[in-house]
């Protein structure tokens, strides 16, 4: 997990290697997930939160060349709502295919703590 101060607060960048992790965020703190795809393959990372503790923001897919059918990365960006758990889930599999073809699967908890209404006192 690695994080990095932006103007907004803390963002905290995870990636596969995350995989199974427990992460904990200040509410309004951005959590930014980056997971290797290739599309043109068929096989999407499609992503699950439970509750609304944490929202999705924006998915980005950016491609790692120019070249045709070459792979990049899906960057997803998660809002830390408000205090609690939720679990981000992704798996990598084509649209028209069950979940358990996946060929990939990634799972984070994350505990948002604080109140973003809070004044800073």
């Amino acid at each position: 997990m690695r994080g990095s101060r932006g103007v907004s607060g803390m963002t905290v960048r995870l990636s596969e290697t995350d995989n199974g992790a427990l992460v904990r965020v200040q509410a309004s703190e951005e959590v930014v997930l980056e997971l290797l795809e290739n599309p043109t393959t068929g096989y999407r990372w499609m992503i699950e939160t439970t509750g609304d503790t944490v929202r999705e923001i924006e998915s980005d897919y950016v491609p790692s060349s120019a070249a045709i059918g070459g792979g990049g990365r899906r960057s997803v960006r998660f809002i830390a709502a408000h205090p609690g758990t939720a679990e981000v889930r992704a798996a990598l599999r084509r649209s028209w295919e069950p979940p358990e073809q996946s060929l990939k699967q990634f799972a984070v908890t994350i505990h948002v703590q604080g109140d973003p209404d809070a004044d800073d006192q």
